[in-house]
């Protein structure tokens, strides 16, 4: 069984990490854990550095979950969920499968509404011309609140707008 020092210094892939030994056992199921629970033989680089045959460009994202639950960018999540599978950090991939089925959808809401932006540019100076209509029309209703129905009809876009 061996003793590890309470800092440990890594290189994964090329890349240098330092961080403390209680931050690699803080999930007991993961392959940092077990690497470092003294059960197995770690290997050593010349310097002596704690080596992981893996590529170190999301390590530090793996690290920042680990010390501080936090996610890594939009950008590099796909790639740092196959290293949290590789070091079997179960929370990280959970989570991060359900972060990206939301980034998913939100940007195919955001794609959809550039879409209909671009088919009716003109979409704001119509409601404007719509809402002071319905001013107009409504300025002697004495209820606080009135609704406007505005149908645009569009195979692509076959929706209500409701003002």
């Amino acid at each position: 069984m061996a003793n590890f020092p309470e800092v440990i210094s890594l290189n994964v892939g090329g890349r240098h990490f330092d961080t403390t030994l209680s931050t690699l056992l803080k999930y007991e199921d993961s392959m940092l854990a077990a690497m470092f629970s003294g059960r197995h033989r770690v290997v050593t680089d010349k310097d002596g550095r704690y080596f992981i045959d893996r590529d170190g460009s999301h390590f530090g994202h793996i690290l920042e979950f680990l010390r501080q639950d936090k996610l890594p960018p939009p950008d590099v999540a796909k790639n740092v969920h196959e290293d949290a599978e590789f070091y079997g950090l179960h929370l990280l991939c959970e989570t991060l499968k359900k972060s990206s089925a939301t980034l998913f959808l939100e940007s195919v809401l955001m794609k959809r509404r550039t879409d209909f932006r671009e088919a009716y540019p003109n979409l704001t100076s119509l409601t404007l011309e719509v809402l002071d209509e319905a001013h107009r029309k409504f300025q002697g209703n004495p209820t606080p609140t009135s609704s406007v129905a505005v149908w645009i009809p569009d195979q692509r876009f076959p929706i209500e707008v409701v003002v």
